[in-house]
């Protein structure tokens, strides 16, 4: 079993091999044993990060395009993935559960490649999903991470202030109700707690 379905679906969303590459995008092909042994037979380790279900060694990205998560630093703590295979059952989207290391509204898809940029602009731009982020980097948008399509969170707006020197974020969320429903949610309840505590423009 090959990644083309991947690539194929990667290509068909414009996004570019170098973009791809630089987010470490990857292909979970159904091979549950081979990942086992990779693992070097560490079942426990892969269950407590996610990737196999405890109800028998199931991968929970088999035959999916996966996106990992990583810190600001690089280090790896979750894994967003969009399924890519037509026989593949289940739902378009899975993610990482919540581990000790992982949260969704702790987490900014692609913080550690947009961080320089996020300083040298002097200004972060929060957009919703993962291919909002790949498709605006392709096209010189440095500065865009991802909020993992769930409502923003204050985790996220602090973290990702903590790059811009003057502490700027930008919103782009989709312009559906969901999206303005986050927009007033943010204005009513956060944006004041934050201008105030945190000092987040």
């Amino acid at each position: 079993e090959s990644c083309g379905g991947a690539r194929q679906y990667l290509r068909e969303r414009g996004v570019a091999a170098a973009t791809a590459a630089k987010f470490g995008l990857g292909f979970a092909p159904n091979r549950p044993r081979e990942l086992l042994e990779a693992a070097g037979g560490a079942r426990g380790a892969l269950e407590a990060a996610g990737v196999l279900f405890p109800d028998g060694g199931r991968d929970r990205f088999a035959g999916k395009l996966v996106l990992p998560i990583r810190d600001a630093s690089g280090e790896p703590r979750g894994f967003g993935s969009r399924a890519v295979l037509h026989h593949v059952a289940g739902p378009k989207y899975v993610n990482s559960p919540t581990t000790p290391i992982f949260s969704k509204g702790a987490s900014l898809f692609g913080l550690d490649v947009a961080k320089d940029a996020v300083a040298r602009r002097d200004e972060a731009l929060l957009v919703e999903g993962y291919f909002d982020v790949l498709a605006l980097h392709d096209v010189g948008v440095d500065n865009a991470v991802g909020v993992l399509g769930v409502g923003v969170t204050p985790r996220q707006l602090e973290t990702a202030a903590r790059f811009s020197p003057s502490r700027r974020v930008v919103l782009a969320l989709d312009g559906d109700a969901a999206g303005d429903a986050a927009i007033q949610r943010l204005c009513r309840d956060v944006f004041p707690k934050l201008a105030d505590e945190a000092g987040v423009d």
